[in-house]
């Protein structure tokens, strides 16, 4: 069964709580990343099976593989697949939607986790909205694997 985890950055794999702690580590990219939000995202994964799919503004401003080394190099256990194609003055809801139309896989189930879920229209049944302050926590990971197994 293919799953899919849509998955944004800021706000889901940090918080405001967080970076506010002024992070330090020599990699910015890694200063940016709470690991108890990688630790639960390790748990959706794990218990899952689904792969990733970045959604986050991230893609844009960094290759794919410099992110998917940053986010191995954090803890990230999940395979990431891809990113979400840039649709310049379109939403996210539109770039997934793409994705999902070109994905050469049969995708049996998905769930979109960003803490800003008002563009996701008809999508909104399959996303899950993360409080921008803690980012994903352990309290998301229910209801998380409830849309996923659905």
């Amino acid at each position: 069964m293919n799953k899919i985890i849509f998955l944004d950055i800021d706000g889901v794999l940090n918080g405001t709580e967080f970076l506010e702690q002024k992070p330090t580590t020599e990699d910015w990219w890694l200063s940016q990343l709470n690991l108890k939000s990688i630790v639960a995202l390790n748990l959706i994964t794990r218990a899952s099976k689904a792969k990733i799919v970045i959604i986050s503004t991230w893609r844009i401003i960094t290759t794919f593989d410099t992110l998917c080394s940053t986010l191995k190099k954090a803890g990230v256990k999940g395979e990431i697949i891809g990113c979400t194609p840039y649709m310049r003055g379109h939403t996210r809801n539109e770039e997934i939607k793409c994705w999902l139309k070109s994905s050469q896989q049969k995708i049996d189930s998905y769930v979109i986790i960003d803490d800003i879920t008002d563009d996701f229209d008809d999508l909104s049944d399959r996303a899950i909205k993360t409080d921008p302050n803690t980012g994903l926590t352990e309290a998301n990971i229910n209801s998380i694997l409830e849309v996923l197994n659905n």
